[in-house]
């Protein structure tokens, strides 16, 4: 099962508090993960991005862009 869930989650900068995680495996592939909802209905349409800081000797999402150390930015748009 994977172990890896970020410590914090930020969008457009703020952090999303009690943010839950959920453990995924996807059926066809086996490609473990973790899910979390996020409601963005709210958003003003445009470029967005999610922040999520792991911890310490934990790699980021290999489809995603790390940034910073134990960082890694998705961008999306609404």
């Amino acid at each position: 099962m994977c172990s890896h869930v970020p410590r914090a989650v930020k969008l457009d900068g703020a952090a999303i508090p009690n943010l839950q995680f959920s453990f995924y495996e996807q059926p066809n592939t086996g490609l473990k993960g973790v899910i979390a909802y996020i409601a963005v209905d709210s958003l003003s349409h445009g470029r967005h991005e999610i922040a999520l800081t792991s911890l310490p000797g934990r790699p980021g999402s290999q489809n995603a862009k790390p940034t910073a150390p134990g960082v890694t930015m998705i961008p999306f748009w609404r």
